[in-house]
């Protein structure tokens, strides 16, 4: 028995030798990929060969729906314009969701781009016919400003009805959500009086109750 327990014995220290010795193994693979990890970085700036996943330049349109301005909506118009001046896109549409009032919203969907004659000359205008006009220093040069800030500030206009549409969205969701708390508030009131007045009246029926019990054993003693 002896022999065997000692037998035994040597197994399990050469079991717990073996465990401790594949958990530093593990934790040195770990240490390792650490520091590779946030070496190679650090390497790759030092040797000139990082590149970023995003390189956000003065020209990336970098905005934030919950905060609309006239100069983002212009950086994104010069983004659309760049690209659809050098043949990158066709067409540009905007969707955006249009308040009409209070309580009702309408997704819109509506072409920027190209900008035709009729969104823009009206049909009086047209059948009382052209007239000259001197454009300074070019009709081309002239175009493409207007352009530009029909196109901001259709963008802007998108951006702020979008805006305002979120946020009514929200008010008549809090509000809702008020009411719908107040009701409730109303119904766990009503239960909570009920219930309190009906364990006031079973507290007011046992005093009866015990009270009688004890009128009746005196009448009977006596």
């Amino acid at each position: 028995m002896s022999a065997k327990a000692t037998t035994l014995k040597v197994s399990k220290h050469t079991d717990l030798t073996g465990t401790s010795t594949g958990y530093k193994v593990f934790a040195v693979i770990v240490l390792i990929l650490v520091a590779l990890f946030f070496l190679f970085p650090l390497y790759s700036i030092a040797t000139g060969s990082f590149k970023p996943i995003l390189e956000i330049t003065s020209r990336t349109p970098v905005w934030f729906p919950q905060n609309p301005t006239l100069d983002r909506a212009r950086h994104i118009a010069e983004l659309l314009l760049d690209r659809f001046d050098a043949g990158e896109i066709n067409s540009v549409w905007i969707i955006y969701t249009d308040m009409k009032n209070g309580l009702e919203a309408v997704v819109r969907q509506e072409r920027i781009l190209p900008m035709h004659r009729e969104h823009f000359h009206a049909a009086a205008a047209a059948a009382a016919g052209d007239k000259a006009y001197e454009f300074v220093p070019s009709a081309g040069a002239v175009l493409d400003n207007a352009a530009r800030s029909c196109l901001t500030g259709y963008i802007y206009s998108a951006l702020v009805d979008s805006f305002c549409s979120e946020q009514s969205a929200r008010m008549t969701a809090m509000n809702a959500a008020d009411q719908n708390a107040e009701e409730l508030l109303k119904d766990l009131s009503v239960q909570y009086n009920r219930a309190r007045q009906a364990a006031i009246t079973q507290e007011i029926t046992e005093v009866s109750a015990g009270e009688r019990a004890q009128r009746s054993k005196k009448e009977k003693e006596g």
